[in-house]
């Protein structure tokens, strides 16, 4: 039994890691919704000192503004999670 990895990196940092599967096309998959969590994740830190899933919640309550929310899943998706070379 054997299993694969893969890692994306940009600028010499890992963005998304993805491990342990035996499908390569699955840890792709992984390292790719990895490093998009993690650069929503970073964006939401810098302008809402929360996480994304947090933010996320709190937009559900009624207690953030969906347009920020929006907006960082709009970036996210525009730099494809900063794994595209692209800011």
């Amino acid at each position: 039994m054997s299993s694969n990895s893969v890692l994306y990196v940009r600028e010499r940092c890992t963005v998304g890691i993805g491990t342990g599967e035996q499908d390569r096309v699955g840890v792709a998959e992984i390292a790719a919704f990895k490093a998009y969590t993690k650069y929503a994740d970073n964006l939401c830190f810098d302008r809402c000192g929360t996480s994304a899933k947090d933010l996320e919640l709190k937009v559900a309550r009624g207690q953030a503004d969906r347009a920020v929310l929006d907006e960082i899943r709009e970036e996210t998706q525009a730099t494809k999670g900063a794994s595209s070379g692209r800011r």
